[in-house]
């Protein structure tokens, strides 16, 4: 009988979601990629330029970060 109660139902579920402030949600992620960009941009100041240069010189390497540069647009 308990279990009944807590059922969920695809209306109340529908209910639940109509009254959700999305837009916030929207605004926090806004927010936390652009905090994110600047972490990104303060670190390249932080880069060891020789260091750079020895990863990018591997083939391997190179194309690695080129794939994951591609999906991080």
């Amino acid at each position: 009988m308990i279990a009944e109660k807590k059922r969920i139902t695809k209306e109340s579920f529908q209910k639940f979601l109509k009254g959700q402030d999305w837009y916030k949600l929207d605004v926090f992620i806004n927010k936390e990629s652009q905090r994110i960009r600047k972490e990104s941009l303060n670190a390249l100041d932080e880069v060891d330029p020789e260091l750079l240069a020895k990863v990018l010189a591997n083939p391997e390497m190179r194309a690695l970060l080129n794939s994951l540069a591609k999906t991080m647009k």
